[in-house]
């Protein structure tokens, strides 16, 4: 899955579907003055809400389908997201923040809610003479990291707990204590998030809500992944599947040897306690 913004791809809509509507109310109305037909009004509505409402830009959705008989893959794009931009009110920022979270997603949702059911109930699969019951399960998810904490509404930046697969503090992040840090809890995390976005939806307990989203690092929305069968249930791969493109797995190579070097000569109790757990060093 990507998300991409092309200058060929970016559409602009918001006053093309209003001659539709404007037509729907026309054909309901009576007019009084039956010199004035139907089509001139819907040409007037359409005229005054295309001067006064401006025009949205979407960027796509694409999803990489690979063909298993062919092997040949190919980008589908199955959804287009609106751009929500800051409006001029208080608290701009965050308030366009939490519109995006909100609207990516419900569009995710609206997307992938077939998968979302083939996981959890199952879906029927003709495979050559057998008819099998198959439960989609999502494996290993490649993106950057701003698409991480979008896709997975988990704060950015300046937080407490910067990593999306360990509770290891912001002060221990890169030096050796980092080593023995804990994999989050996709069930208790998603749990919080749960609890913190039904005290923001009905403006209870706005300290329990901040405190829940400080002790986690992540925002007052439901990922929509969270739904997913093997995510949040077992094996709990919600945070265990995100893997880093091409470009980060570059720079990771380059500071690998001087990672390693560290590691063993300043950390032998790391080591003992990684070799018995059956976890891996890097």
């Amino acid at each position: 899955m990507r998300f991409a913004l092309d200058d060929d791809e970016k559409l602009e809509t918001g006053v093309h579907c209003i001659l539709f509507v404007a037509s729907v109310v026309a054909c309901r109305l009576q007019l009084a003055d039956s010199s004035v037909s139907s089509y001139s009004f819907c040409f007037s509505c359409f005229w005054a809400l295309s001067v006064c409402l401006p025009a949205h830009q979407l960027y796509p959705l694409r999803v990489r389908v690979l063909n298993v008989d062919t092997s040949d893959a190919v980008w589908v794009t199955v959804a287009y997201i609106p751009i929500v931009r800051k409006m001029k009110e208080p608290g701009a920022t965050n308030r366009a923040r939490k519109r995006r979270c909100g609207l990516l997603q419900r569009v995710l949702f609206l997307v992938f809610r077939s998968a979302v059911s083939a996981s959890n109930t199952g879906a029927e699969v003709q495979w050559g003479e057998r008819k099998l019951k198959l439960f989609a399960r999502i494996l290993l998810y490649i993106c950057d990291l701003p698409e991480e904490k979008a896709v997975l509404c988990l704060k950015g930046g300046k937080c407490a707990f910067p990593c999306s697969m360990c509770d290891v503090p912001v002060h221990h992040a890169g030096s050796v204590e980092a080593l023995i840090s804990k994999s989050r809890n996709a069930l208790v995390l998603v749990r919080r998030q749960l609890e913190a976005a039904g005290h923001r939806r009905w403006q209870r307990d706005a300290q329990r809500r901040l405190h829940l989203e400080a002790s986690s690092s992540a925002h007052s929305e439901v990922p929509m992944l969270a739904a997913m069968g093997g995510l949040t249930s077992p094996p709990f791969l919600m945070y265990k599947m995100v893997g880093f493109d091409a470009l980060h797995v570059r720079v990771l190579v380059y500071l690998k040897p001087w990672r390693a070097v560290l590691y063993w000569t300043t950390n032998l109790h790391a080591v003992w306690w990684r070799l018995t757990q059956g976890r891996p060093f890097f």
